[in-house]
């Protein structure tokens, strides 16, 4: 991960976890010339529902938050990959008010989808481009 972006995760995550944050992230961020969110995650609410809390902070002012039910780390990956993806783009394109991931050649955002895997592609044309959530590079 580019040490632009600090992802705060609780120790005991485990480190794929950690890794699938961080790499949704850079997906995200990526058409960004310099980014200094700090995203904290915890685990728990104030209501007492089992939930992963994201915060995320632009220039140390809270943007937004968003909770995540904890079981969802218990069931399929590629639908939290996807899951975390739509809501961390949609933080990212909130606060820059540019299309985050940008599809490449064109002037949007890439849309995440579940397939078999979690992928990232132009929501015109899939058959334009498309990358799996975590692996975009352009």
């Amino acid at each position: 991960m580019d040490s632009r972006v600090p992802v705060l995760c609780p120790d005991h995550f485990p480190d794929g976890f950690r890794r699938m944050v961080e790499d949704i992230v850079d997906d995200v961020a990526a058409g960004l010339p310099a980014v200094r969110p700090e995203l904290r995650i915890e685990v728990g609410d104030p209501t007492g529902r089992p939930l992963l809390t994201f915060t995320v902070w632009f220039d140390f002012v809270r943007r937004t938050a968003f909770g995540l039910p904890v079981r969802m780390l218990q069931g399929n990956v590629e639908q939290l990959r996807g899951e975390l993806a739509a809501r961390l783009q949609d933080a990212f394109v909130e606060e820059y008010g540019q299309p985050l991931p940008p599809c490449p050649g064109h002037q949007h955002p890439l849309t995440p989808e579940v397939r078999e895997v979690a992928v990232w592609l132009c929501p015109y044309d899939p058959g334009h481009w498309s990358c799996r959530i975590g692996d975009y590079r352009v």
